[in-house]
């Protein structure tokens, strides 16, 4: 059964001001991105759904409340907080607390992004890519049906990044996840199978990249935007002025 990721009139306020307003959204199993500016609330909507941030609204996953069902989501912050001692191993294995998952599972994931004696090298002594891949291959070697990414693609080259994309989307398939991931490279939103546009706590977008609309892109992020269509690929590329 495929089940949906859903929110309602989700609103969120801290000292006197809206975070989130009333948004609401249906993510399917897939890769799925959530975009907009700095400050539109994209980093808060992953949290609210992790259970770190306070809520109004009901968001529910496969039919029940998501407060019931908190083993099912992995959430990966985009700066993470580490152990200043700790190895690749030791963060690996801290991920995987509370899950029937082992390291050595997570390894053998690790070594699809970086080579296998890294394991043993203290976290903190990587480059921010390689911390940035040990952070995603902890997320999704927990196996949760609900996997938050905050800004993934932040620190990676980009053969990383498309890496990184090609294989959540074939893990998606093979375990019917869903991933929700923040970004800000708008470029990759064809990977994507549902977009979410935020801008200021207000949704402007939700559907595929097929439906949405250079102009509002433009509009939403106050610059101009060159579209790319070309052997089935429509793409959305920042213009340097």
């Amino acid at each position: 059964m495929n089940c949906v990721l859903e929110g309602e009139n989700v609103s969120v306020k801290a000292n006197g001001r809206v975070i989130l307003d009333n948004v609401s959204f249906a993510f399917g199993p897939g890769l799925n991105a959530v975009v907009g500016p700095n400050g539109a609330g994209k980093s808060t909507l992953l949290k609210v759904i992790a259970g770190l941030a306070d809520y109004t609204g009901e968001i529910r996953f496969c039919g029940s409340r998501i407060e019931s069902l908190r083993g099912s989501v992995s959430y990966m912050p985009a700066t993470p907080v580490v152990d200043p001692l700790a190895t690749v191993r030791d963060v690996l294995e801290a991920g995987l607390y509370g899950t029937s998952q082992s390291v050595e599972g997570a390894l053998g994931v690790l070594k699809e992004f970086l080579p296998p004696e890294y394991s043993s090298r203290r976290f903190l002594t990587l480059s921010s890519g390689e911390q940035r891949l040990v952070c995603i291959t902890r997320a999704l070697a927990r196996n949760s049906r609900v996997v938050l990414l905050d800004e993934p693609l932040s620190f990676l080259d980009v053969k990383n990044q498309v890496k990184i994309l090609n294989y959540i989307k074939k893990y998606t398939k093979k375990f019917n996840t869903i991933v929700l991931a923040a970004i800000h490279e708008i470029h990759y939103l064809h990977a994507f199978q549902r977009i979410m546009l935020l801008d200021r706590g207000v949704t402007y977008f939700q559907g595929t990249t097929n439906d949405l609309k250079r102009e509002l892109i433009e509009r939403v992020y106050g610059l101009k935007i060159l579209e790319v269509n070309e052997n089935g690929y429509r793409g959305f590329i920042p213009i340097i002025s």
